[in-house]
């Protein structure tokens, strides 16, 4: 029987760089959020809703805290309406005690609250579960996990899909003075004991605040001990092979976020938008916004001739990539493929390359394809902002007399 097989067709584009090289996300210069949701106490681990219409945070040292500014911090909201943002509140959440309280997950349903919940004299076993009815949040069930060993520093990160916890804590194995660390959920409902993710991750530092993105691929954190502006700044690591061990080093996310004091928490939706918490202006942290785009290909494309391609990559090297019909994952001799090709192109600054996925694909299966792709280019050393996922192959290269058949990207090589 013939195997059903899609090419995904991976096609590599390479271009001609005119401009300096920068990264794979471009921000625009961050605002504070306004007085509605910053104060004059200290806000912290942004998260919105999975409809962008309700912001969730912590605040600590605040008079109207549950037991006031000494207490610990409290869980706050802020409703996001045509007029911007309302003024936050604690009051409808029930869940807020004497104790430390943080929402660290928001479900996809916008009616599960994953939650935080630690005491100075009590064991951290777990994270909590809220769930809304008729409007109304329900009293917060425990998540056991397995391996916790920090109380005096934690942090967590739950999925929109209820799957992954990440956590940042101090632990017998830890590298440093806070490492991180993940738990997976089971087929069967139950949760895998905490493993660090390693050295590539962690450091002799602290790596706290982790951010996983939509796709599960990308990893946000803070750390001050990979190289950054100052204090401790903002990273993204990138998971290869579908593993949860193997991860790109570290990139930082450049000065527009990133300044000499804190940087942390950050949390990106849509690709389009971020929020993350930062005390450049002041003496406690506040939370900030900013745009996030795509950069823009501000270049005239040149196609490479036939021998220069041949120079670079090889005569006989293959130049798309194949998946079998419905699959994301790279096979072994893909991923030695991409990674020859990386070889080949890391010392050529002045080489980009372009995704060109057939139009004809599933969205998202296309999407997690490439972003396997990038993963595996990235892990190789290409640096991100030297790879780029194209839109409607179709209208963009038609100036190249470019056609891909269905199911399928070419390889094009241009300057």
């Amino acid at each position: 029987m013939v195997s059903m097989v899609r090419s995904i067709v991976v096609v590599f584009v390479l271009f001609f760089s005119l401009s300096a090289r920068g990264q794979l996300y471009e921000f625009d210069s961050p605002e504070p959020l306004p007085f509605n949701v910053n104060s004059d106490a200290q806000e912290a681990m942004p998260l919105l809703s999975h409809d962008g219409k309700r912001l969730y945070f912590a605040r600590a040292l605040y008079e109207l805290n549950v037991g006031g500014r000494y207490a610990g911090h409290d869980i706050w909201e802020s409703e996001r309406t045509s007029s911007g943002w309302t003024r936050a509140s604690n009051t409808d959440l029930r869940f807020n005690t004497k104790a430390n309280e943080a929402v660290i997950g928001v479900g996809r349903d916008g009616n599960t609250l994953y939650l935080m919940r630690t005491m100075p004299d009590r064991k951290v076993s777990g994270v909590y579960v809220s769930r809304r009815s008729r409007g109304v949040w329900s009293e917060p069930e425990l998540i056991p996990i397995e391996g916790l060993e920090s109380q005096q520093s934690l942090g967590f990160y739950m999925h929109p899909d209820g799957d992954v916890l990440l956590i940042s804590m101090r632990a017998s194995d830890s590298h440093g003075q806070e490492d991180l660390y993940i738990s997976l959920k089971s087929s069967y409902g139950t949760w895998s004991k905490a493993k660090n993710l390693g050295t590539t991750i962690n450091t002799s530092g602290f790596e706290i605040s982790p951010f996983l993105s939509d796709d599960k691929r990308s990893l946000y954190f803070s750390s001050n001990g990979h190289q950054g502006q100052g204090d401790a700044d903002i990273f993204v690591s990138y998971r290869l092979y579908d593993s949860w061990e193997t991860w790109t080093v570290p990139r930082n996310l450049g000065e527009k976020i990133n300044s000499p004091k804190f940087d942390a928490y950050f949390a990106m939706y849509g690709d389009t938008l971020a929020f993350f918490t930062s005390t450049r202006n002041g003496r406690f942290a506040d939370i900030y916004s900013t745009r996030v785009r795509e950069p823009a290909l501000q270049r005239d494309v040149i196609p490479l001739a036939e021998e220069e391609i041949d120079s670079l990559i090889g005569s006989n090297v293959a130049r798309k990539v194949e998946f079998s019909e419905r699959s994301t994952s790279l096979s072994a001799n893909q991923r030695e493929l991409l990674w020859y090709i990386a070889t080949k192109l890391i010392s050529q600054k002045d080489v980009r390359i372009m995704l060109v996925p057939s139009s004809e694909d599933d969205a998202e299966i296309t999407n997690n394809r490439l972003n396997s792709i990038i993963a595996q280019l990235a892990g190789a050393g290409i640096e991100g902002s030297r790879i780029r996922k194209t839109e409607d192959p179709t209208k963009q290269y038609a100036r190249l007399n470019h056609n891909p058949d269905r199911g399928e990207v070419h390889l094009v090589l241009i300057r």
